[in-house]
């Protein structure tokens, strides 16, 4: 049984719950943890990304474990000193008195964190959620599933980025994933909890899918609302006429949250694809390594099985940029988050399409957006190839 078959998605929260074999998370602390210092990306894909794996997949190693139950009697060292996280009232001034920069990077920083650490840590970082559900589902005993293992992944992701002075502190991260949207709603403010994430781009309309010309796209910037084309993914068995997958309302510019207002967004959860055929590009791809200067400042952080949540089965994408807002604060950089997904509805969600079409827009099912061939007369192999064969 893989790690991943032992975690299931809480109904309530669409976080990750701990089935009694699945292996312990918290581990990815103490000498692990501080232990990931590998060569940064080279002049190269293979090179470059390939260092980068080799030092990530200590992260995702740690946090396989070994079988065990959620008894308390049998917890990690991490869990037995995690206590009920009460953020309400004055309690919220009692439970931790507010960290400095200084000290929190010091915390994430640190080679043998204590488990007191671990639990400022996260208590910090759930207190920088501004959505009081959001914040009462990570106060489950499973945060430390995600949030330590996300720290640390930022972290080692930082210090590479910082290695290249040239690029000062402001980046555009691009996370690709498998995506789903499911039926809890929240303000899109949500996702840029902090000043660190300037905006956060969505492509794909509301339960769309995108193909692997769309991914390439929204990686190296090259692509223009423009390019969309909008098509059937099953013609030959879909009861909708072509002309239904054709969006009515289309703005003509991509889904950028920063200009959401108070507009309501459905959850995002992000699941890992199959594993590239390369192996150079399971983790983190310093783009302007490939494409030179097309790619400054762009960094790509693919989940997949054997990269750097591949532990995980699903991720809610609040979590991801809550804990990236905090970490990027704490090292003084800001960054705009791309999220190169399908956005397609999750089985059995029930969405409020008439909302979904006044934020941006909703497809009708079965509906892919792919890009115009013109586009893609120049493109780095490589790259492509990658997206090809996480997206077929």
């Amino acid at each position: 049984m893989s790690f991943c078959e032992g975690v299931s998605v809480c109904p309530r929260c669409g976080g990750m719950r701990a089935s009694p074999l699945m292996g312990a998370a918290g581990a990815v602390t103490g000498p692990g943890a501080g232990a990931v210092t590998g060569a940064g990306a080279g002049a190269g894909a293979g090179a470059g990304a390939a260092a980068v794996n080799q030092s990530i997949r200590g992260l995702t190693d740690n946090v396989r474990g070994t079988p065990r139950t959620l008894d308390s009697n049998m917890r990690t060292p991490v869990e037995q000193h995690l206590r009920p996280i009460d953020l309400s009232g004055d309690d919220q001034e009692k439970e931790t008195e507010e960290l400095d920069l200084a000290e929190v990077r010091r915390i994430i920083e640190s080679s043998n964190r204590t488990p007191e650490n671990n639990q400022e840590l996260m208590d910090y970082i759930i207190k920088k959620c501004p959505n009081a559900e959001i914040r009462e589902s990570l106060k489950e005993g499973f945060q430390s599933l995600v949030i330590l293992p996300l720290v640390d992944m930022y972290k080692f992701l930082l210090e590479k980025l910082k290695e290249k002075e040239e690029l000062g502190n402001t980046f555009d991260i691009i996370f690709v994933a498998h995506g789903e949207i499911d039926s809890f709603m929240f303000p899109a403010s949500c996702l840029m909890p902090l000043p660190s994430i300037g905006d956060v781009v969505l492509y794909s309309p509301w339960n769309c899918v995108i193909n692997a010309d769309v991914a390439y796209g929204v990686a190296t910037g090259s692509m223009q609302p423009h390019h969309r084309r909008f098509f059937c993914t099953s013609p030959q068995c879909c009861p909708y006429p072509d002309d239904d997958h054709q969006p009515t309302n289309l703005p003509n510019h991509w889904n950028l949250l920063s200009e959401a207002g108070g507009s309501r967004i459905p959850r995002i959860r992000l699941s890992p694809f199959r594993e590239p055929k390369d192996a150079a590009w399971n983790d983190f791809v310093f783009l302007q390594d490939n494409l030179g200067e097309p790619g400054r400042n762009r960094v790509l952080v693919p989940f997949s099985r054997q990269g750097w949540m591949g532990s995980f089965d699903k991720i809610p994408f609040e979590i991801v940029t809550l804990v990236l807002s905090a970490v990027l604060e704490v090292y003084g950089c800001k960054a705009t988050v791309h999220l190169a997904a399908c956005l397609s509805g999750s089985e059995g969600a029930a969405v409020n399409e008439a909302e979904l079409k006044r934020q941006y827009e909703y497809t009708q099912d079965n509906t892919m957006m792919g890009s115009s061939e013109e586009r893609l007369r120049k493109r780095h192999n490589g790259l492509y190839k990658f997206f090809k064969d996480m997206f077929g």
